[in-house]
């Protein structure tokens, strides 16, 4: 398992005493290069490789991965100081023949560090008289229903990642009810103004700290009255909806949630439409284009939770109240926490909310009178607006699917807007008497069956 650590360790010494490699390399590149120095045991090249390590760690100035990068200098620091103790790796002795001494089998024992156990033999449990059942996890479920497929919108400042990352208990919780798809905002966070000015003052020009993994759906005006660039976060998320949809619903938090109230104002409009919506620590849109969009009342038809911490100082519970007065039967809850505490969102009603809208959703029923349907879009004229609506019904109904089957299973379309009823058992009859129909009607009837809304029309 170790036969090539002096090659690895030879190759690395090469790649190193070149001072051009600090900026040959990226940093995950010079970390992979640094590792076969602080494996080995000799402690002369272990002890280069955690200053090494150390060294890379203050380089970083990306908060995330600073974090990431300072645990691993801490790792390389402790593969020395066992070197410097024992001379050698003792939870390596099993698989080398070694013979471990007192100290050593006394360290084996008490070690919590990961390393010592990634190599310890693994000893199969005694045999038991009576062995008891296996379960198969997968059938244990709180829900019947298929599960709920949920758009997830990250905050300001935020990625995709980081939220998932920070509220993995919330999401870990809901993995047997819904899935989630999270999306990283197409804009990247560009500090400017007073805020850039403070961070020149505090790191000086050429140690400004990285901004580029901090993301946000739309950059406010200074009097919050336009919102620049929205529209290119619309455009990505309609693309979304298009490319990994349908979706049942949105979660967002902070100015995500704030997304997700204007979504829910503006569906239907292009391939975005869904029904329900959870909105953590949201708040209003002050947008000027947006003023009616958040009057008392105005968004109906999408069931909503808003959620907020009364010890929000970033958000002030008023503007989250505002958004939720925007929709109509809103459901509003308060936790304990802040602006961003994960640990004390309401998780419990967070999952409530969800199987109400889980059940509501898989005991709707689906529209199957065609003459219903042909009444509804009477007043469609021209064969763009009836096959756009023919579309819109056909995507409202694969909504209705179990998220696993939305991209598998074939619903045939059924036309909407045709002048005349159609019915299948006289389909002759359009033959017969073609001049009586409109060529577009004829077209969108031919259209449909042959339409598979997955794969890209010939």
């Amino acid at each position: 398992m170790f036969e090539f650590d002096t090659l690895s360790v030879r190759l690395a010494l090469e790649i190193i005493n070149d001072p051009t490699h600090m900026t040959t390399y990226s940093l995950p590149e010079r970390l992979f290069i640094y590792l076969p120095l602080v494996h080995s045991e000799e402690l002369i090249y272990t002890t280069k490789g955690a200053n090494l390590m150390n060294d890379l760690a203050l380089e970083v100035t990306q908060r995330d991965l600073r974090r990431r990068y300072a645990a691993n200098a801490r790792a390389a620091k402790t593969h020395q100081q066992v070197i410097e103790l024992f001379g050698r790796y003792p939870h390596r002795n099993n698989l080398l023949g070694r013979e471990s001494t007192a100290e050593e089998e006394k360290y084996l024992e008490t070690a919590r560090n990961g390393f010592v156990k990634s190599v310890q033999i693994i000893k199969p449990p005694p045999p038991s008289a009576e062995s008891e059942p296996i379960i198969n996890t997968n059938e244990i479920s709180c829900s019947t229903h298929p599960l709920l497929k949920i758009l997830v919108l990250h905050g300001f400042h935020q990625n995709s990642n980081s939220l998932k990352r920070s509220a993995k208990k919330l999401f870990k919780g809901l993995n047997d009810i819904a899935t989630f798809y999270y999306a990283n905002a197409p804009l990247s966070y560009d500090p400017i103004g007073d805020v850039k000015e403070q961070l020149l003052a505090a790191f000086g020009d050429g140690n400004m700290p990285e901004t580029g993994y901090q993301r946000q759906w739309w950059n406010a005006s200074k009097d919050s009255k336009i919102y620049h660039h929205l529209d290119v976060s619309l455009h990505y998320i309609d693309k979304l909806f298009k490319s990994e949809g349908p979706f049942d619903g949105v979660l967002g938090f902070a100015q995500g949630a704030s997304l997700g109230g204007i979504l829910c104002g503006l569906q239907p409009f292009g391939n975005v439409s869904f029904n329900f919506a959870i909105l953590i620590s949201g708040f209003a849109s002050r947008a000027d284009c947006h003023e009616q969009l958040m009057q008392p009342n105005s968004i109906k038809n999408v069931s909503s939770l808003h959620i907020y911490g009364v010890n929000d100082v970033l958000i002030n519970n008023d503007r989250t109240l505002k958004l939720a007065a925007a929709f109509e039967n809103p459901l509003i809850v308060s936790h304990p926490g802040g602006h961003f505490t994960p640990n004390t969102w309401p998780n419990k009603t967070i999952k409530q909310f969800l199987l109400e809208q889980q059940t509501y959703l898989s005991n709707k029923k689906d529209v199957t009178n065609h003459d219903d349907i042909t009444h509804q879009f009477q007043s469609l004229n021209t064969f763009e607006e009836k096959l756009e609506a023919t579309v819109l019904f056909h995507q409202k109904q694969l909504s209705n699917l179990p998220a696993t089957e939305r991209k598998q299973k074939k619903i045939s379309a059924i036309p909407i807007g045709l002048s005349k009823s159609i019915d299948q058992l006289n389909i002759e009859n359009i033959i017969d008497n073609i001049d009586n129909y409109l060529l577009d009607d004829i077209v969108l009837l031919i259209w449909c069956p042959r339409t598979t809304f997955q794969n890209v029309e010939p």
